[in-house]
């Protein structure tokens, strides 16, 4: 009995909380154009809620099922490819594989071919970036274990890192190593205008030692602020703060401390008291302010946020909610009961937690 318990709760907390182990695994920046998404542990995602964003100031791409036969959003594949829609699958592989169509011809502004570009696979509170610096015709950028290389393309499997197609090692012109360094941050699902919340920071491909980061709200000016842990006081968002990265995952405060519609956060990570960026992240955010009277009689269930600001006016009740990615998304709005009921929740889950660490030290002795 106490086993099943045990199992419950295990279970439990693992549909509660989304773990993601997933990131861009292969980029071809020349024609063909495409992007691999590897999923290491097969989770079941809904690719309605992701985007991809290059270094442009466009909006994000959404990502679709466009003329693609028993097409579902749903997956839980662990390769997939994303293309934009003058990219037919059959330049890239004659294999059946999984892919996915951006809503948009190429993907981003086109991706460059030798000019630099950071790409961005994200949803609302996780994302992937890679970025290259040249690229060469019917070769991609493949994730391999130290480095970032050029090979042949293979779609819908395991990066080429050692062979080409003849078993000989491939010569340097055709396998060029790229130090990686990634980035993947984890935002909490919702952000309140004028209130503190924190952001996770992953990194790859860096050495453990401290580094100047900075992550900063922008529209035409900086609307933001962060958090100096040595300082011991808040600075203005396009201020870097000293961060230990590497094998450590610092989590870093911010506030969005000035009202705007649409806002881009620029994440980027230099060489300490340097001006050398090795690392960087672009996002695409829209904010939508919602303000609220008479509280005690509101009968909103859902709210759609959309590219434009929607406004509800009542009174007493006033905040402003940030989602990563200019798209369509239900909110839910959380009066003051409700959020009551929510941490309530979140008391029961901690209390559950400790009954499973109580459980488990029983079973090990």
């Amino acid at each position: 009995m106490a086993r099943k318990g045990l199992l419950f709760l295990i279970i439990l907390l693992m549909a509660i909380v989304p773990i993601y182990a997933i990131r861009i695994n292969e980029v071809s920046p020349r024609s063909p154009e495409f992007i691999e998404i590897y999923n290491e542990n097969n989770n079941i995602i809904n690719l309605s809620e992701w985007q991809i964003k290059d270094s442009s100031t466009n909006n994000p791409d959404d990502i679709t099922c466009y003329n693609i036969a028993n097409c579902s959003l749903i997956t839980n594949s662990s390769y997939f490819l994303i293309l934009g829609r003058n990219t037919n699958i059959t330049e890239i592989t004659s294999q059946n594989i999984e892919y996915y169509y951006i809503d948009d011809s190429e993907i981003g502004n086109g991706l460059n071919d030798d000019n630099g570009e950071n790409i961005t696979f994200f949803n609302l509170t996780f994302a992937s970036s890679f970025y290259y610096n040249s690229s060469k015709q019917n070769k991609s950028w493949q994730d391999c274990s130290g480095g970032w290389k050029t090979n042949d393309f293979t779609p819908g499997r395991e990066s080429n890192c050692t062979l080409d197609n003849t078993g000989n090692t491939p010569p340097t012109e055709n396998n060029t190593t790229q130090q990686k360094i990634t980035i993947e941050v984890d935002f909490p699902r919702r952000i309140y205008f004028g209130e503190e919340f924190e952001v996770d920071l992953y990194t790859t491909g860096l050495k453990n030692q401290s580094y100047d980061v900075k992550i900063e709200f922008k529209t035409n000016q900086t609307v933001s602020k962060t958090y100096n842990e040595e300082l011991e006081k808040w600075i203005t968002g396009d201020e870097y703060i000293k961060v230990d990265l590497g094998n450590y995952t610092p989590t870093i405060k911010l506030n969005i401390t000035k009202e705007c519609e649409e806002a881009d956060v620029f994440i980027k990570i230099r060489t300490l008291s340097s001006d050398t960026i090795i690392a960087n992240m672009t996002y695409s955010v829209s904010v939508d302010k919602r303000v609220i009277n008479n509280s005690n009689n509101l009968n909103i269930d859902t709210i759609e946020l959309k590219n434009e600001s929607k406004k509800i006016n009542q009174e007493n009740l006033s905040f402003e909610i940030v989602n990563l990615g200019n798209r369509n998304v239900k909110s839910e709005f959380i009066s003051r009961e409700e959020m009551i009921k929510e941490y309530s929740l979140y008391g029961f889950l901690i209390f559950c937690t400790a009954i499973l660490v109580f459980i488990l030290i029983k079973l090990l002795r």
